[in-house]
């Protein structure tokens, strides 16, 4: 072989040499983790023994399923009942004694103008002049009615006022019962999955008692260098690999992060994964992620 072979050879190879570290350059390289859409929802315990669990992992449930009740759920069930009862006792019973002060005021007002009426008359027929007693005595029975009316005005607003005081008492009764009600269970808040459960039936849950995810959307959260951040684009391919999955998995730019963060000087990318099967198995494993540029 003589040297003018050896040289082609040797530029072919570093041709290939270059076109090779040309491809790696033009990948964008970061570590992620995967997550959920929305990432992972934790519903914390209360404080109570679990009484029931109604779900298990892995199970679908819908937006307002009942997932945990815990052992006060009888006992403020009936709180709610006895507070539900007293606000409807104190409303009736208001509103009976309300009828009854407005038929006192009533009877008040008609004494008073008829009261009134026979002053006036017998004012205006002379009786000053013939009986000055008779228009005394008519003149003070008149100003008794004047006040007796004006006593059962004061009692009625006094019997108006009392029973929006007990109605409103009530009725905060009721709410501070309802509260301790939508607190002796845990309820999905939307159409999720339940991926881990932390409650045991007799026990008191010390930290998440429900890890609830949408696992129909799966992300990679990424942390890009500041300084590849400039070459990213929405809708940029990428393909995600780790030793636990059982191939490589494609997605797409969703979302550049533009806050640094730390000393690593970092920024969260997220890519959505066309495939979410695989990846709703394993929540929050470390990734590697490749970007075309």
């Amino acid at each position: 072989m003589n040297v003018l072979s050896l040289t082609r050879r040797f530029a072919g190879s570093l041709l290939v040499l270059l076109s090779l570290t040309s491809a790696l350059e033009a990948k964008i390289g970061a570590l992620g983790r995967i997550m959920p859409a929305g990432d992972i929802l934790n519903l914390p315990g209360t404080g109570d023994a679990v009484a029931t669990v109604h779900v298990k992992e892995g199970e679908q449930v819908a937006a307002g399923a009942l997932l945990v009740t815990f052992r006060s759920h009888d006992t403020a069930t009936n709180e709610v009942a006895m507070a539900q009862l007293a606000l409807r006792e104190a409303e009736e019973l208001g509103q009976m004694a309300l009828e009854a002060q407005e038929l006192r005021l009533e009877v008040g007002r008609r004494d008073y103008e008829y009261a009134r009426a026979r002053y006036e008359r017998f004012v205006q027929l002379g009786g000053e002049k013939s009986s000055p007693q008779q228009v005394a005595e008519r003149a003070h029975q008149m100003r008794n009615a004047e006040l007796s009316y004006l006593a059962a005005q004061k009692e009625y607003a006094r019997a108006k006022i009392d029973r929006d005081m007990k109605i409103e008492r009530a009725r905060n009764q009721l709410a501070i019962a309802r509260d301790k009600l939508d607190r002796s269970t845990l309820c999905a808040p939307a159409a999720l999955t339940v991926v881990k459960l932390g409650v045991v039936p007799g026990t008191v849950p010390s930290g998440v008692a429900v890890c609830l995810a949408n696992l129909t959307e799966m992300q990679v959260s990424a942390e890009v260098f500041a300084g590849d951040l400039p070459k990213l684009k929405l809708g940029q391919p990428a393909t995600i690999t780790s030793t636990s999955l059982p191939a490589p998995i494609k997605g797409k730019v969703i979302s550049i992060g533009r806050v640094i963060s730390g000393r690593a000087k970092v920024a969260e990318v997220l890519i959505k994964l066309d495939e979410t099967e695989v990846a709703s198995r394993l929540l929050n494993l470390e990734v590697n992620v490749s970007i075309d540029e």
